[in-house]
């Protein structure tokens, strides 16, 4: 096997696992929805109340972060390089790290 057939042989791999994805994946009662905006900007999102702390910081419902938090777990124990964060209006993210240098 040449080394050029190996390489482009891990990169349909890494794009087939990304195909096993989900479309929606309900973790502790939250529905995450699969969004797939480009091959390196894939990730779950889920929408709680929108929180806030001291400081006057939006910061997601806690419930909806350890969902996400969990999410994490889930996939990183299934092999994806993910993270989850959280943006404003409630919005939590679980990120799966692809780069597109990676696929192509």
């Amino acid at each position: 096997m040449h080394l050029l057939d190996l390489g482009l042989q891990l990169k349909l791999m890494k794009m087939s696992k990304i195909d096993d994805l989900s479309n929606y994946v309900t973790v502790n009662g939250w529905k995450f929805e699969l969004v797939k905006q480009d091959v390196d900007d894939i990730f779950y999102q889920c929408r709680g109340a929108t929180m806030y702390d001291e400081y006057h910081d939006q910061v997601p419902e806690p419930e909806l972060w350890v969902a996400a938090m969990k999410l994490e777990t889930i996939l990183t124990k299934d092999g994806y390089n993910v993270n989850a964060d959280h943006s404003e209006k409630g919005w939590v993210e679980v990120t799966v790290n692809v780069k597109r240098d990676e696929i192509f």
